[in-house]
């Protein structure tokens, strides 16, 4: 038993059920309010990553480019996995050529898209070289050439509106013609894969990023992307 004078400072400091109630329910309140700006500021920074990380690949295809007597990576190299535009450009990314294995995975996690990387890798159906990204298969020339075309970049014309590096699941995609973009909720991020990988145009929060030919990069929503693409190829 307390003294009187223990008593009195004991019940000072208590806490009741209801007081503690409120507290917790503050701290809920609190962290219900914080959460999604914490939320948005790693969207946000992700989106940043990509874009510069487009930058890059844009900046290291030009090298390519200066090193192969101006002519662009193919954008399919055969098919296999060992041979795609990405690792003929990697050496520009600061890859060893000689690289493999794990060493390599890591390579492509790297030079990925952060968003896609989080959300994908390590998925079933999710092929390893996949980084979220892809080259413009129409790059290659017109219907009915083979993606293994290398074409010079001197012969391209409106650089400044034509996509050379574009969000999607896979290593390349070829822009519909009718500029549509057909969903599949059975594919990744849900965009429908036609012969090659469609454009992915809602990444991040709704938009997603493209790098042109001309070393500028835009960022659509679902709606400008194909607005885009039905004016570049309406006479």
């Amino acid at each position: 038993m307390f003294p009187p004078p223990f008593r009195k400072l004991r019940s000072r400091l208590g806490v009741t059920l209801v007081e503690l109630l409120v507290v917790i329910a503050i701290v809920v309140a609190l962290v219900a309010l914080i959460f999604p700006v914490f939320s948005s500021m790693s969207g946000k920074s992700r989106a940043l990553k990509c874009a510069n990380t487009l930058r890059q690949i844009g900046s290291a295809i030009l090298l390519y480019a200066a090193d192969h007597g101006g002519r662009l990576p193919s954008v399919n190299q055969g098919g296999a996995q060992t041979q795609n535009w990405l690792l003929e450009i990697s050496p520009f990314l600061g890859r060893n050529p000689a690289v493999a294995g794990n060493a390599l995975l890591e390579f492509y996690d790297r030079v990925g898209c952060p968003t896609f990387i989080a959300k994908y890798r390590g998925k079933p159906g999710i092929t390893a070289t996949w980084i979220g990204y892809g080259m413009n298969g129409a790059l290659t020339g017109p219907a009915g050439k083979s993606l293994t075309v290398q074409l010079p970049l001197a012969s391209l014309k409106d650089l400044d509106r034509s996509i050379l590096v574009g969000e999607c699941p896979g290593l390349n995609f070829v822009p519909p013609a009718d500029g549509q973009l057909p969903k599949d909720p059975s594919r990744p991020e849900g965009w429908q894969f036609n012969g090659n990988v469609s454009l992915t145009p809602d990444r991040h929060d709704g938009r997603s990023n493209y790098l042109f030919l001309d070393g500028h990069l835009r960022t659509f929503t679902v709606d400008e992307i194909q607005r885009f693409l039905i004016d570049q190829n309406t006479p």
